[in-house]
């Protein structure tokens, strides 16, 4: 007798997913990663005139870097690419200078490349940068979560080192009370060029205080970045 043919019940194949599920503990998925599932994030630095112009590119797995106009006297280079999983420490800060005032930074360690850094301002020439600050935010919130669920053991630290920190402060601490001990003691011509110098730090003071309530070192949630180490989110207006 002969029996009737079994069939077997075939189910649909799951594709695989771009990027693993969150991990325990870091809440609900962050709207970057839902950014990098249509395509890669792109975001294009210069700091300063002896750096090479930097396109780094962000895809799930992958930071690409690509020299789109390389430095003086430098040869042009294939793109870098390390894997996400390779990158094991994220530092973002505000890091202002004399000149960019609004500065923050994001530096990126990885086993495979060493030391990187990218800014919110890229340089395009003497005194002349250009603001990219809200390029620069998607860019930091979408690699710091991207990077989270890559590797496990990454560390996400925010602000500046405690060491550096104080070192810097004793410093202006310093500077401003000799320079006020001078204008104590002294007169005469001497006397306007220190109320000229005191003058020129206090027009520094609103940014030296935002530097220090920002610069406080922590570690922070890579699918929450603190918006103490971010540019302040541009609200759109309408008329």
């Amino acid at each position: 007798m002969a029996m009737p043919a079994r069939q077997n019940a075939t189910r649909p194949r799951a594709e695989p997913s771009a990027l693993p599920p969150p991990l325990p503990g870091l809440g609900v998925q962050h709207e970057a990663l839902a950014a990098l599932a249509t395509g890669p994030i792109e975001y294009r630095a210069r700091t300063s005139l002896i750096d090479s112009a930097l396109l780094y590119r962000l895809d799930s797995q992958t930071l690409e870097i690509h020299r789109v106009a390389p430095a003086l006297g430098s040869a042009p280079r294939e793109p870098e690419r390390i894997p996400l999983a390779d990158i094991t420490r994220i530092r973002i800060r505000y890091f202002p200078t004399r000149v960019q005032r609004n500065r923050f930074e994001c530096q990126i360690l990885s086993r495979l490349r060493g030391s990187l850094t990218l800014t919110n301002e890229e340089y395009l020439g003497l005194y002349n940068f250009a603001d990219r600050s809200q390029e620069y935010r998607r860019f930091v919130q979408a690699l710091c979560a991207a990077v989270a669920l890559r590797n496990a053991r990454a560390h996400f630290a925010g602000g500046g080192n405690a060491l550096v920190l104080f070192l810097e402060w004793s410093f202006c601490g310093g500077a401003f009370l000799a320079l006020a001990l001078v204008l104590w003691t002294l007169g005469g011509p001497l006397r306007g060029l220190v109320i000229l110098k005191l003058a020129i730090i206090a027009f520094y003071l609103p940014t030296l205080a935002r530097y220090a309530a920002r610069s406080m070192p922590s570690h922070f949630n890579p699918l929450n970045v603190p918006e103490r180490y971010l540019p302040p989110l541009k609200q759109n207006t309408k008329s």
